[in-house]
């Protein structure tokens, strides 16, 4: 509720310009309450960098062999979009503010390894596998 609330109003108005007592307003409960779970308004925006939003995603990579390359990418591409179409609030926030804030790219970035990790895993195996050219996986 808090964070639903949170994230149309950071999408709508920005980061800066979206108070804590908008998002209570919007959340329908008091700012003391968002306070009580998130200490500050950066620890509510933080709280949506959770690496359990790209689960979908690396599950795609655990394939047993014999792998279908093509459905496997076309697999992960499809769920892609959902994932951004699903999330396109959050994304603007979190593209938005760190355009200005080097400190959100870290955030974004830590976010992203795990999954960046798992799919250049998967290339490295099939490329080994002898299924694509053997270029540098990332």
């Amino acid at each position: 509720m808090i964070r639903q609330a949170a994230i149309e109003l950071f999408a709508a108005q920005g980061y800066a310009r979206t108070t804590t007592k908008e998002i209570a307003r919007a959340a329908g409960v008091s700012e003391g309450t968002i306070f009580k779970y998130f200490p500050t308004k950066r620890d509510l925006l933080l709280a949506f960098f959770t690496p359990e939003i790209f689960r979908p995603l690396t599950a795609i990579f655990d394939v047993p062999e014999p792998v279908d390359d093509y459905r496997v990418l076309r697999h992960f591409v499809f769920n892609l979009f959902t994932l951004w179409q699903r999330n396109r609030h959050l994304i603007r926030v979190i593209v938005g503010e760190a355009v200005f804030d080097p400190e959100m790219v870290g955030h974004l970035n830590r976010l992203t390894a795990p999954l960046l990790a798992i799919v250049e895993r998967y290339f490295t195996r099939r490329i080994r596998g002898g299924a694509f050219r053997p270029l540098h996986p990332a």
